[in-house]
């Protein structure tokens, strides 16, 4: 088993965050995966409902989740 984990492209919609804001997500989201080391998937598609005021750390740990639900 490899312990490589590649992600080819991330896509968040996130509407109301700043650029840096979404990169920081964005990096959290990317650390997780990595920590978590998940199947593998050609696709992925996830939505996630936004919370006004939620910590940006909390909302990236809400989409890990959602991913490695997908992936079993």
């Amino acid at each position: 088993m490899s312990s490589e984990v590649r992600v080819d492209r991330l896509v968040l919609e996130l509407p109301g965050l700043s650029a840096a804001e979404a990169r920081e997500i964005a990096a959290i989201v990317g650390e997780a995966l990595a920590e978590a080391r998940p199947g593998s998937s050609d696709h992925l598609s996830v939505v996630v409902d936004t919370h006004p005021f939620e910590p940006r750390e909390r909302l990236a740990r809400r989409i890990v989740a959602a991913l490695l639900r997908q992936l079993g």
